[in-house]
């Protein structure tokens, strides 16, 4: 697998098919505590999950999943954004994760992760981020926005793509737009506005629109 020459200030690296660790930076091992980027290379992702995150809230085990499912949905050629929260050696640590298959002789070889740490949390910020359709949230990072009373829809089960809806509605798009504009059927997009309805308790679509803003799912500035 080639090697990436990474800025020695970014928190980058490489990974290939098999989860394993070809390749960090610098800013990579001096956050996360190794002692060189050579240690890290080598690891799966589950023996970097048990040196490095530490909850009550998941198990290593469960994080490393959850990291291993992300990093194959990039493997079938996707480019993801991820909010995430974690207990980095019992320092509570957020970032922005930005992962892009890595590609070889035209072949998609593993992924490349880039991590832009967001050093003070607010409310804004934080719905800034889960309310972006385009940024995915999380599980672990919704637990402990929870157990820090700092997400808003919080209270309302919500899935990514009933969000990604909730979001489009806001800025007045139709059920059809929304389906051209996330390349699904019609159809579908009325089966998760009726969803939304149904968990949002409300009977048409502008108290969908009204309950996303009085209750903070939708970020007002966002809509600008």
């Amino acid at each position: 697998m080639a090697r990436l020459e990474f800025n020695s200030n970014i928190i980058a690296g490489i990974k290939d098919k098999n989860n394993v660790y070809r390749h960090v930076s610098q800013g990579y091992t001096e956050l996360f505590k190794y002692p060189t980027p050579e240690k890290v290379q080598g690891l799966d992702e589950q023996a970097i999950c048990q040196y490095i995150f530490q909850s009550e809230l998941y198990s290593p085990q469960e994080i490393a999943a959850t990291l291993i499912a992300t990093d194959e949905q990039v493997l079938r050629g996707n480019l993801l954004y991820i909010f995430e929260i974690f207990m980095v050696h019992n320092n509570l640590t957020a970032f922005i994760t930005h992962k892009s298959p890595h590609m070889s002789n035209d072949k998609i070889t593993g992924i490349t992760f880039h991590l832009l740490p967001i050093p003070k949390l607010t409310k804004n910020i934080i719905r800034a981020y889960i309310t972006n359709p385009a940024i995915i949230v999380s599980e672990q990072t919704k637990s402990y926005l929870n157990t820090m009373d700092l997400y808003p829809s919080q209270k309302y089960p919500l899935t990514h793509r009933e969000l990604e809806c909730i979001h489009f509605l806001t800025k007045g798009a139709s059920a059809s737009d929304i389906a051209h504009t996330l390349g699904l059927s019609k159809r579908t997009i009325d089966f998760y506005i009726r969803n939304i309805k149904n968990k949002l308790n409300v009977r048409k679509t502008t108290e969908i629109i009204i309950t996303a803003l009085t209750d903070g799912i939708v970020d007002v500035m966002s809509l600008n």
